[in-house]
């Protein structure tokens, strides 16, 4: 069963899921390979991907079809329904959630710890 986070936006709540251990390699090996491949992608693509990583994050959250369209239908659906301010904020927390942004660090750096005991 995947974790479940609610992410609010003006009075609209949806529900997205992270990415399984097995999905995030996967999905950090793509966009290796995009990074690495001749052509360097399009912003287009960039884009592509960002929306297909919503669209199944909002899946699997739901645990059904409600999201689940195919190819150019997906993104459809999610573009008619959705404005760009909502897509990246579901984007940011489901990164975030699958462990591929790194927590930042306060401005100065990291707390000092001690090292007595």
């Amino acid at each position: 069963m995947p974790r479940v986070r609610e992410v609010p936006m003006d009075g609209v709540v949806l529900k997205i899921s992270p990415l399984s251990y097995d999905e995030a390699e996967v999905y950090i090996k793509e966009g290796r390979d995009m990074l690495s491949r001749e052509p360097k992608p399009t912003d287009e693509e960039w884009a592509a991907r960002t929306l297909k990583s919503v669209v199944n994050a909002l899946n699997k959250a739901a645990g059904k079809e409600e999201w689940s369209l195919n190819g150019d239908e997906s993104k459809k659906k999610l573009t008619k329904e959705l404005d760009m301010v909502y897509i990246n904020k579901l984007y940011q927390e489901w990164l975030e959630m699958s462990g591929l942004v790194p927590k930042a660090v306060p401005q100065g750096g990291a707390p000092a710890t001690s090292t007595s005991a």
